[in-house]
């Protein structure tokens, strides 16, 4: 059994980094671990946290996780917080263009160190043009040298997928 570090690690990682604490069902992880583990104190929480650069992460859940089921009514959320608590209803539309959008600006409030949204873009353009096997076929692929190419294809295949689909429904 991996030690209670470890997991709350991919926890932070998983709930509060990758997916910013957009599901609500990830709060029942949280509330779980710190039922198991009860003598790891917050302040323990806050050093692996502070360790990995995750401290705005933490902190977000801890506030969110009070609020909804601790019923901390004095909580006042900020802005960040009322963007997560708004998706909380519209998870189900992860794969839409708005509500990725959305995500991202998420995602990039959370961060404990910023370079800007030129360098967060950049990143985002980067990852996204690297061809993965396991995502939806791309209309043309090119080689890696030419990212933008590669990004403005897996958009293009992206959008006629979804022009597709809407037209299979009606």
């Amino acid at each position: 059994m991996p030690s209670p570090d470890v997991i709350f690690t991919m926890l932070l990682n998983h709930h509060g980094g990758c997916n910013c604490w957009l599901i609500l069902e990830y709060f029942c992880d949280l509330i779980a671990f710190k039922n198991t583990y009860h003598n790891y104190s917050l302040q323990e929480l806050k050093v692996l946290a502070n360790e990995m650069k995750m401290n705005r992460i933490l902190e977000n859940g801890i506030q969110l996780l009070s609020m909804f089921f601790l019923e901390d009514l004095a909580f006042n959320p900020t802005k960040t917080q009322s963007k997560i608590i708004y998706f909380w209803g519209k998870a189900n539309q992860y794969d839409k263009v708005i509500p990725k959008i959305k995500y991202k600006t998420i995602y990039y409030s959370l961060q404990d160190e910023k370079n800007g949204w030129f360098s967060y873009l950049s990143t985002q353009i980067e990852f996204y043009s690297i061809v993965n096997v396991i995502e939806r076929k791309r209309f043309v692929s090119f080689p890696k040298q030419h990212i933008y190419l590669n990004v403005c294809f897996k958009l293009f295949s992206y959008l006629r997928e979804r022009v597709n689909i809407n037209f299979q429904r009606n």
